[in-house]
């Protein structure tokens, strides 16, 4: 895959441990594709909120992201709809173990990525 030189940076931990990890799932995913090389964007939009569909990886990953307690989005990132609404947790009575308090430390994370909470599928 053909990466610029910012791109290498990261990739070799130049520009931090959390850019490295981002940079390995990207280059990981593009070669998955058959990308030739990645592209510049200006904005994304981040699915994969729900406990249900992301599980215990998906909680790893992003307590392994936020570690370091100061990294954050390079542009502006919205997230996806979560697996249930946010404000009224409670009152759904999901019959899931944990799922309330493990969907709100994913919905932490995120925010503490910089990620905008818009919780729709319409970023």
């Amino acid at each position: 895959m053909i990466l610029t030189s910012e791109q290498n940076d990261m990739l070799k931990g130049e520009q931090g441990s959390t850019k490295q990890k981002a940079m390995r799932l990207l280059v990981d995913l593009g070669k998955a594709a058959g990308a030739k090389r990645l592209i510049s964007v200006v904005s994304a939009h981040v699915s994969g909120v729900s406990p249900l569909t992301g599980g215990q990886g998906l909680l790893r990953f992003l307590k392994d992201l936020t570690a370091d307690g100061d990294s954050k989005t390079a542009v502006e990132t919205t997230l996806n709809a979560a697996g249930c609404d946010r404000t009224r947790f409670e009152e759904m009575d999901i019959p899931v173990k944990d799922y309330v308090e493990k969907q709100q430390t994913i919905l932490d994370a995120y925010e503490s990525l910089g990620i905008k909470l818009t919780l729709s599928c319409t970023p």
